[in-house]
């Protein structure tokens, strides 16, 4: 019985292989999500101490304690634990071309937590520092099924960082996510090309038309959802989430008037 490690499957591509981990373990830290999922938080964080008292690399069970955590010192405390258990078990053939898809349910824990660290940076202004993990993530997962790239179109058009989100748009040139379509059809306006910027932000409105409505709104009120902690395409929540995160960057009065006429056309 090894520690954690990670393993090659194929050219370039790995996993984690989780030596010890018990059955048991997992059954508690199932049930700590469930009740977690209930609101029962002191219960779910209690069955996740229990899960890593039987399993002390349970990165899940770590990362889940991290987001309950009472306080902003202890959340970045458990993250690093979580983050350092994964990057510990990377080998030195691991390299910048290596991938760690997240297919492999093995690296999903890993990535979560790696993810919320990512999060966390962004969250205390360390704007450098979140852009390098997301962009890590992306390079180890380029299907990117944590929706990073999303961030980051928040991160670019937020920091007008126009080159950044030019390269990003290209490598996901058919995304269908509202933050990626109207954060490029800025990102052109913002570099001048308004006819070429006109047509993707048009495109932008057809695909998620509550986006560019409430981006016109002054204060718009978080609607109710149906099932917390999903989003539904297209909807009401959505927009809300799209203008929380890339709101800011089309209030400028030029803006709201090329966006109004987009839309009235």
């Amino acid at each position: 019985m090894g520690k954690l490690k990670l393993e090659s499957v194929g050219e370039n591509e790995w996993f984690f292989v989780w030596p010890r981990i018990t059955d048991e373990a997992n059954d508690i830290f199932f049930n700590g999500l469930d009740c977690l999922d209930e609101g029962k938080t002191t219960k779910a964080k209690q069955l996740f101490e229990k899960a890593l008292a039987l399993f002390p690399e349970h990165i899940d069970a770590l990362h889940h304690l991290s987001i309950t955590a009472g306080n902003k010192k202890e959340e970045i405390e458990l993250n690093e634990k979580a983050v350092n258990i994964g990057l510990n078990a990377f080998p030195k053939k691991f390299n910048e071309t290596s991938r760690l898809e997240w297919g492999w349910t093995e690296n999903r824990p890993f990535l979560r937590a790696y993810n919320s660290k990512g999060l966390i940076a962004l969250d205390g202004g360390k704007t450098e520092e979140a852009i390098k993990i997301f962009n890590q993530i992306i390079s180890w997962n380029p299907n990117d099924n944590q929706g990073v790239r999303m961030l980051l179109a928040d991160i670019y058009t937020n920091n007008r960082m126009w080159d950044k989100m030019i390269e990003l748009s290209k490598k996901y040139p058919n995304d269908y996510d509202p933050n990626m379509n109207f954060g490029f059809s800025l990102t052109l306006f913002k570099l001048g090309k308004k006819e070429e910027a006109t047509k993707e932000l048009k495109k932008s409105i057809k695909k998620f038309p509550l986006c560019g409505k409430i981006l016109l709104e002054k204060n718009p009120k978080k609607p109710k959802s149906n099932m917390p902690g999903y989003i539904t395409v297209g909807g009401k929540d959505q927009a809300y989430e799209f203008w929380e995160g890339q709101g800011k960057s089309w209030r400028e009065q030029e803006v709201k008037e090329w966006l109004e006429s987009a839309m009235t056309e």
